[in-house]
């Protein structure tokens, strides 16, 4: 996402990127080549999938800067993504084009998602994200938000008991080096 925020600075807001911040993010986009790498094949599902999180990162890195140039509170801005989408899959369970069980199945079971998803993900990181933009800017949210495949590697060691080989522990080490030169720059 870094990459993205600042291919999109340059892009739209012909933002310079200096030779510090620009060296971390090649020292951030090595340690990305190294992760892809180190899962092993490369085939065409493979290839595809990380095309699709590449488009992926180019669409969170303009939701950054649009939310910086939006100039809207942390709580405004999550009102402004929050509920427009909880009214578009409101409308789309009411209408079919979405199956749910909603109604049949228990809170008890309900109740682990809303808290989770709905209140965790949905309301306190967007309020967190839109927060840490406000005080760090979208450039350094961004660097530091590179640090998720590296910290998904990292968990998937105890909880799904994958094996992490040297070529994935040295992309790890990389990006959060050069996470660490980022945010300095």
């Amino acid at each position: 996402m870094p990459l993205s925020v600042a291919l999109i600075g340059f892009v739209i807001e012909r933002q310079r990127i200096g030779r510090a911040r620009g060296r971390a993010l090649a020292v951030i986009a090595a340690g990305v080549v190294l992760l892809v790498a180190g899962q092993g094949r490369l085939d065409g599902a493979a290839l595809g999938g990380a095309g699709l999180l590449l488009g992926a990162s180019l669409m969170w890195g303009g939701y950054t800067l649009g939310l910086r140039r939006a100039g809207l509170d942390p709580i405004g801005s999550t009102l402004l993504v929050g509920l427009p989408s909880l009214a578009a899959l409101g409308l789309m369970m009411a209408t079919g084009m979405v199956e749910t069980r909603l109604m049949t199945v228990p809170l008890a079971e309900i109740l682990p998602f809303v808290v989770v998803q709905g209140l965790g993900v949905g309301v306190v990181s967007s309020l967190a994200y839109a927060a840490a933009i406000a005080r760090l800017g979208p450039s350094t949210c961004a660097a530091v938000g590179s640090l998720a495949p590296a910290l998904a590697a990292l968990g998937a060691l105890p909880l799904l008991g994958e094996a992490l080989t040297p070529v994935i522990l040295g992309g790890i080490a990389l990006v959060t080096f050069g996470v660490f030169r980022a945010a300095r720059a």
